[in-house]
């Protein structure tokens, strides 16, 4: 069903903190991804810390394709010393789902020294973003502010 709503977005908080929200996983939106990931990585791969919120609550599917396009991603190099990854699903079938193709990920994150965690709640997931920021983030005045409200 066509819509005006834009199928995919990223929210910046903060120079290594970002929400990246999905609203169906097709093709086209994918490589919109890839194409903003491309750009962030030369910066990103030498940040010390990361964050990032991945909102897929809207998302109906998730294939092969998709999972490729993750692995991609998150098996690039990371300096970062502190990353953490929230995504955000829905408590049904197609967010179970989700949650257990993406877990595939699991050596990936840990190859990166990533933590990841699925929520159900955005305001939570947040928190639990925040708790892990290294001091210095705190201080810069940067993510320790973060707006909560979309």
């Amino acid at each position: 069903m066509p819509t005006d709503r834009p199928s995919f977005s990223s929210i910046e908080y903060g120079p290594y903190f970002f929400e990246l929200v999905f609203t169906d996983f097709e093709r086209a939106t994918i490589a919109q991804w890839l194409s903003l990931s491309e750009q962030r990585y030369p910066v990103l791969r030498h940040a010390p810390w990361l964050r990032a919120l991945v909102d897929m609550r809207d998302v109906e599917a998730i294939t092969p394709h998709v999972l490729a396009a993750f692995e991609r991603v998150i098996s690039r190099e990371y300096a970062a010393s502190s990353l953490r990854i929230a995504f955000l699903v829905r408590r049904n079938l197609i967010g179970a789902r989700v949650e257990y193709s993406t877990g595939a990920f699991y050596h990936l994150y840990r190859k990166a020294r990533a933590i990841s965690r699925y929520f159900r709640d955005r305001e939570r997931a947040l928190e639990w973003l925040r708790e892990g920021l290294p001091l210095e983030a705190a201080l810069d005045g940067g993510p320790s502010e973060l707006k909560t409200e979309k």
